[in-house]
């Protein structure tokens, strides 16, 4: 074994006379004896250090993304006081317009780009974890950019060959003037969103103008579509290979609950400060309208929250003060190579850091250990705003698989349960009070989502068998709601209808974790940010099935080809990632293997 100090080369030997203890023996130029116990203890400490700052920027960012979801779903609770306004006389198809500039579908692209934007995505995909044997490594060229290798077998070989190489490690340079850009934009983003929600409440409470509450919708849109792509992009660079889909359960459980905290407590707020107003006898009183005004508050607060939080993971990762280069590059991000890693030129970096597309070649090293060598593109690369958004038709067709999966799942159990209590009151014969209770299970178990995410590395088939077997459950559920007849399902399944909900909540809370979870291992890590955007914008498109859900209700009188329609999108999901169950397999994150920390 030969190792490399002070641009000296040294022999490892034995010490005359001290078995027990190996180290260097002092040559020319080398003054200091090492351990290699020593050695291995601090790389077990920086790796721990590692697994803390994941952890910790997880909390940070789950903290940042359930303001927008509390203000979208207090939506609900605001439609019945716009609506009866006299002053706004708001009509049902304004509202319309109001929720679609809320979460237009197009805007997520933006925040993609952004992030993006001058190799945005390049620095997280250069993590360094000292356990290269075991750990999945990101290299930018993982997946070639437009490419996609017809031979599972050989896009198998590649990641695996991957694996055992490092490339820059995290805390250079250009590591953390990546990571300072886009947490400096990523606060850009939670203020804009701030700033719609008082543009809206504003113009609809105070001035009472629909066209100045739209404007207000229209920023806060803009601002959430790319808040919730970077949240997502910034988790995936964190859990790159391991426990991503506990990571994204977790954003997805932070969610779920924000969206519920908004549904109990604006209308309690609105209907509190109403009885206090009447009781008060102020001027403004009304027994008939009641202001929105408190709700608006209670949004912009959890707003504030978020934007804190933001805050704090700009700080923690460069943002805002950024330091100079060359102290950032020697400064607290320690880095020490590993066995395995590619010395850095002199600054940290390398010309490979420029460019995200890189070509491989297998070769076998003296010791017969296969690895890969990077040659360095004809021509360096510098990312646009224009390169990022031209990414958008060069995305891999294992992300597109994934992602138009999720789409799928996602509308089908999303328009489900917006026209479950209808459903369970027409098809079932409860009470509204009962039917809201049956159906809020699609919310609750959406909370086990980090659970799900950690269990599903450690299943037996893997995160891709346990993303089947949601699926398989998913359209078993909705089938047996579509085609079974009611009496049956009341009389034979315990709990009545409850059984198939809970089975449509559980396939839910599995299948969209997971899925979020595997589109870092699909892509270059220079699109990671588009990736997220597309992903976003696959689901909000297909939400027009809400559309086409009503007008077969409206046109048959029942629920049998509306429920019938979703048990088809279902079906479609299930078949599409069993018959891509290999290709997504080989992205490399079945069962245990190398993606556990």
């Amino acid at each position: 074994m030969r190792v490399k100090m002070h641009d000296e080369t040294t022999r490892l030997v034995r010490r005359d006379g001290e078995e027990s203890n190996v180290g260097f023996r002092s040559y020319e130029g080398v003054d200091n004896y090492y351990n290699l116990g020593d050695k291995q203890q601090h790389e077990d400490a920086e790796e721990n250090e590692d697994r803390s700052n994941r952890y910790k920027n997880l909390a940070l960012i789950a903290l940042t993304t359930p303001g927008v979801k509390f203000f979208k779903s207090a939506q609900s609770s605001f439609q019945e006081y716009l609506m009866t306004d006299r002053e706004l006389q708001m009509s049902a198809t304004t509202y319309g317009v109001l929720l679609t500039l809320i979460s237009m579908p197009i805007v997520p692209l933006l925040g993609g780009a952004l992030l993006d934007y001058k190799r945005g995505g390049d620095g997280h995909h250069h993590r360094h974890h000292p356990h290269a044997s075991g750990t999945n490594h990101r290299n930018g060229s993982l997946v070639e950019d437009g490419s996609d290798d017809s031979d599972d077998e050989s896009q198998h070989d590649i990641v695996s060959s991957l694996r055992t190489i490092t490339t820059a490690p995290s805390g250079t340079a250009l590591d953390t003037d990546q990571k300072a850009s886009q947490s400096n934009a990523y606060c850009g983003f939670l203020g804009l969103t701030l700033a719609g929600i008082v543009v809206y409440g504003f113009g609809l409470e105070k001035m009472h103008s629909i066209p100045i509450g739209l404007l207000g919708a229209f920023v806060f849109g803009v601002g959430e579509g790319c808040v919730m792509v970077a949240a997502r992009a910034f988790v995936g660079h964190e859990f790159w290979g391991g426990d991503g889909a506990f990571a994204q359960g977790v954003l997805i459980a932070m969610n779920n609950l924000a969206m519920m905290a908004s549904k109990n407590i604006v209308p309690w707020l609105i209907e509190t400060r109403r009885q206090e107003s009447i009781l008060a006898g102020e001027d403004n009183a009304d027994a008939d309208h009641s202001s929105i005004r408190v709700g608006i508050l209670a949004c912009c607060v959890v707003q504030l929250v978020a934007l804190g939080a933001g805050c704090l993971y700009a700080q923690r990762n460069g943002g805002f003060c950024a330091k100079p280069r060359r102290e950032r590059a020697h400064g607290h991000h320690r880095h020490h190579p590993g066995r395995w890693e590619r010395p850095l030129p002199e600054g940290g970096e390398t010309d490979d850091d420029e460019c995200g597309g890189h070509y491989f070649r297998k070769n076998a090293l003296a010791s017969g250990r296969q690895t890969l060598h990077a040659n360095k593109a004809p021509s360096r690369c510098e990312r646009s705003s224009f390169s990022s958004m031209a990414a958008l038709v060069n995305l891999p067709l294992t992300f597109w698989i994934v992602a138009i999966g999720r789409a799928i799942f996602l509308v089908t159990f999303k328009v489900f349960s917006r026209y479950s209590n209808s459903f369970l009151i027409e098809e079932f014969d409860v009470n509204a009070v009962k039917a809201g209770r049956i159906s809020s299970v699609n919310e609750l178990f959406a909370l086990f989502s980090p659970l799900v995410g950690f269990l599903a590395y450690r299943s037996p088939g893997g995160i891709v068998g346990f993303a089947l077997l949601g699926a398989v459950l998913g359209t078993a559920s909705i089938g047996s709601l579509a085609f079974v007849p009611a009496s049956v399902v009341t009389n034979h399944l315990p709990g009545g209808p409850l059984t198939p909900l809970v089975g449509i909540s559980i396939a839910h809370g599995i299948i969209i974790p997971i899925s979020i979870a595997m589109i870092p291992h699909t892509v270059p890590a220079t699109q990671l940010g588009m990736a997220f955007a597309v992903f976003e914008v696959l689901g909000s498109t297909l939400n027009m099935t809400d559309i086409v859900f009503g007008w077969l209700r409206d046109t048959s009188g029942n629920y049998d080809i509306p429920m019938q329609l979703l048990f088809g999108y279902a079906l479609a999901g299930m078949l599409l990632l069993w018959i891509s169950r290999k290709r997504i397999g080989s992205i490399g994150i079945l069962g245990n293997e190398g993606g556990v920390r």
